[in-house]
């Protein structure tokens, strides 16, 4: 009975913590003028961080305390690299670009990523 309910309590934690869910917020430029972009997006935490949290979770929490100073650079740099592609897509714009993004994590959900364009006129 103790294994099992150890089994499910790491099981728990594991799969709790393996998605992150980031939003980006930040005024964007392109040759038909500009905006504003709002881009949310769920990631996989990436490598053995759920495994590593969930084994680690019995001395006071382990390495699960990482998951609350995240995102981490890396994960901010990819955000802001999809953000970009996304706008430049939606616009049709390849010289689309933002300036000073702001990066926040929402959740550990991984619902659908959400894209909202602002044209300067609806700001």
């Amino acid at each position: 009975m103790l294994n099992r309910s150890v089994f499910l309590i790491l099981l728990s934690i594991t799969l709790s913590c393996g998605t992150m869910r980031l939003q980006l917020k930040s005024p964007y430029k392109s040759a038909q003028g500009g905006g504003s972009l709002i881009y949310e997006r769920s990631y996989d935490v990436g490598g053995g961080m759920p495994l590593w949290c969930g084994l680690t979770a019995i001395f006071y929490g382990g390495a699960c305390w990482a998951y609350l100073a995240m995102p981490f650079v890396p994960h901010e740099e990819r955000l802001v690299k999809d953000a970009i592609a996304e706008l430049q897509a939606k616009l049709r714009s390849a010289d689309a670009i933002i300036e000073a993004p702001v990066v926040k994590r929402l959740s550990w959900s991984s619902a659908e990523t959400y894209v909202e364009i602002r044209p300067e006129n609806e700001i």
